[in-house]
């Protein structure tokens, strides 16, 4: 049974950094392989939904849509037997990465605001010690 909490973020600190763990290197690989690393991608990127691991889930919809985008400009693409559900599993791709990039903005807004306060305190801390000095 999946847990009801959101996993801790692991993987980044910024979207801007989990931005970049998306780019998916296609140079030289064939349609075939990348329909099939596309298969894989959603069905991770749907488990790590399941397990509530935003960061992963989207990082894996963010590859797939990469994949399908190149995928799209490939003319063997267009005869694959699997096009029309990959296709589909776009637009499911797209809608869930966009919730979860707007969760994440948030849970990295709050993660900011902490570390801010925690400095804060620190530094306030070593004010008051700096005082009591002699």
């Amino acid at each position: 049974m999946p847990s009801t909490s959101l996993k801790e973020l692991h993987l980044a600190t910024s979207m801007e950094n989990l931005i970049k763990m998306s780019v998916v290197d296609v140079k030289g690989r064939p349609t075939k392989s990348l329909v099939t690393a596309a298969r894989k991608l959603f069905q991770a990127a749907e488990t790590s939904h399941l397990e509530k691991d935003e960061e992963q889930a989207f990082v894996l919809y963010s590859k797939f849509i990469e994949l399908i985008l190149v995928l799209k400009d490939r003319s063997d693409f267009s005869t694959d037997p699997t096009r029309k559900c990959l296709m589909e599993y776009s637009n499911t791709a797209i809608a869930k990465a966009e919730s979860l990039k707007e969760s994440l903005v948030k849970r990295y807004v709050h993660l900011e605001e902490a570390a801010c306060r925690k400095k804060n305190e620190i530094n306030e801390q070593i004010s008051v010690l700096r005082a009591s000095e002699p």
